[in-house]
């Protein structure tokens, strides 16, 4: 196992940023550096780090934000020692505030200490991992994250603008719309049925939508992240695979965080759900099929960016390759190779409705052999080429 000096050392290296260890004195004992040129703001400024070290608790890791932005982890360890690592952001800094801190720990340079940006559950899950190396006590990602949140900031307005809501909905006898629609809206994309969410959306309301925005465009926004979220988690809860609906999901929002026109955010999000509902009419029909089949499926689902063999498959799965082959023929009316080839192919239209990725990027990311290969494939399934199927949807767009 290696020396916690020595992990110090390599985590620093991995994070970008400072990472330190003091022993029970406070004098510095191991200071992991990526970058030598840099000023350390602990180096520059003493009194600031003996306030650092100050706030140690053997209990648990401290997070001490700095300009509500910079965050430094002090970090129990083995004989009294102490880490602490940092400064890092977890949301991007302006140049503005890291002149400010430059100036306030005494910096020559104000551009002299870079600071590294990670996202926040990186940068817990490196904390954790140091105190874990040293304590089995129980800590959690979430644990950490309370200490970067002001509660009086953020839960006290929120609570009274919930029970305002409340006050005035009272006040003008007004409602939320029915649960039991969400209910049967998301039951619908739950059992595939899209006959049944039509009708669950031409139900006559007897309520009104939540405000989830200032302006009507953002409430709209949220509104659909909201939709997408629901209808994602029905869809996995009826068969689709995590992976499918979490990525459709993304994609959808992203999307939508591009739009401003409500209209075209409605019919993006009723889109959404049916195409969920038929992800889940899929998935049922994919069930029903023999144990070993459905797992040839996952395995090549998950396989779709790779070069897939029968063989690979069949080897992996403990069958012979003329048992599989003949198994899945006659399961699914096609060979495993024709399978396989159209998995691709159909998964590749979605690359194909992006303009700013060209056909050889998309036959190279299906693991093709060639740009032609990729080309004679698709036709063969399609009936079209890849650019003539780029440039229907380009018009539809």
């Amino acid at each position: 196992m290696p020396s916690f000096k020595l992990l110090i050392t390599h985590l620093c290296f991995m994070l970008q940023m400072p990472v330190r260890l003091y022993d029970s004195d406070g004098i510095l004992v191991v200071q992991g550096d990526s970058d030598g040129e840099q000023e350390d703001p602990l180096v520059c400024d003493p009194d600031f780090a003996g306030d650092l070290l100050a706030m140690r608790n053997s209990e648990q890791p401290i997070l001490h934000l700095e300009q509500d932005l910079f965050v430094y982890a002090v970090i129990p360890a083995e004989n009294d020692q102490t880490v602490v690592m940092g400064p890092f952001c977890y949301m991007q800094a302006e140049k503005k505030s890291l002149q400010t801190m430059a100036k306030s720990h005494h910096l020559k340079h104000p551009q002299a200490c870079r600071v590294t940006f990670l996202p926040l559950e990186y940068a817990l899950e490196s904390v954790l991992l140091l105190f874990h190396a040293y304590s089995d006590r129980p800590l959690s990602r979430a644990d950490l994250t309370m200490q970067l949140m002001k509660e009086e900031d953020y839960t006290e307005p929120a609570r009274s603008d919930a029970f305002s809501r409340i006050y005035q909905l009272r006040e003008t006898n007004s409602a939320h719309n029915s649960y039991a629609q969400e209910l049967r809206e998301q039951k619908a994309v739950r059992e595939g049925n899209v006959e049944a969410l039509r009708e669950s959306w031409a139900e006559i309301q007897t309520g009104q939508l939540g405000r989830l925005g200032r302006d009507d465009v953002t409430h709209y926004r949220n509104l659909s992240v909201v939709v997408l979220t629901l209808a994602s988690r029905s869809a996995m809860e009826g068969g689709v695979l995590p992976e499918v609906a979490y990525s459709l999901a993304d994609a959808y929002t992203m999307k939508i965080s591009e739009m401003r026109d409500i209209a075209g955010m409605s019919k993006l999000i009723r889109s959404a759900e049916i195409h969920f509902a038929e992800l889940v009419q899929r998935a049922a029909v994919g069930n029903q099929s023999n144990p070993h089949v459905a797992r040839c499926k996952q395995l090549i689902h998950d396989r779709l960016h790779q070069r897939i063999s029968v063989e690979e498959l069949a080897r992996e799965m403990g069958l012979s390759r003329s048992y599989l082959s003949g198994l899945f023929q006659e399961q699914e009316g096609l060979s495993l190779s024709s399978y396989i080839l159209r998995a691709k192919v159909r998964s590749s239209e979605y690359l194909l409705m992006r303009p700013d990725v060209s056909l050889e990027q998309i036959a190279a990311t299906f693991a093709f052999s060639s740009q032609s290969h990729y080309g004679q494939v698709f036709k063969r399934f399609n009936g079209i080429t890849p650019g003539a199927y780029r440039e229907i949807h380009s018009k539809h767009k």
